[in-house]
């Protein structure tokens, strides 16, 4: 073969390698390579997996009223329901004692998502700024909430 369609065959070919891997996105777990496609969105700790709320902020120096402790256990919050007056500063102090992580957000009381790592322990400022009943739940095991009733 001539040596000019050789390196025109040659170069053609690097071109077209550049274009596929520019156009296939990234490739890891999160991103739109196989195993991103395979996996899904917002599962298996993909990006997007955790829900919208509406936080409250809290400044630093802003007291707590009240610190509530909650137990993650066997893929259960106890206590499963709490009594809080409206406008509270309430500090849950999460023990998550199962070797698995859970998570902790109420959407409609609008406590932010908290990750909670296996055997570990996590806190969360609130405040319990409207009147109400609002659910807390871990969005990774069905079942798993706390009723949460604001006076």
């Amino acid at each position: 073969m001539p040596k000019k369609i050789t390196a025109v065959l040659i170069v053609s070919g690097v071109v077209i390698l550049i274009a596929l891997i520019g156009c296939s996105g990234t490739m890891g777990m999160g991103g739109m390579g196989m195993m991103g496609k395979m996996m899904g969105n917002g599962m298996m700790g993909m990006h997007n997996a955790a829900p919208n709320v509406n936080v409250t902020p809290v400044p630093a120096t802003q007291a707590i009223d009240r610190e509530i402790k909650l137990i993650a256990r066997n893929s259960k919050f106890e206590p499963t329901r709490i009594d809080v007056k409206k406008n509270e500063t309430i500090r849950f102090v999460i023990v998550n004692e199962d070797a698995f992580a859970h998570n902790f957000v109420s959407q409609d009381g609008g406590i932010a998502y908290t990750l909670l790592p296996a055997n570990a322990t996590q806190s969360v400022v609130w405040v319990a700024s409207e009147r109400g009943t609002f659910t807390a739940w871990c969005t990774l095991h069905a079942g798993m909430q706390i009723q949460i009733n604001v006076e």
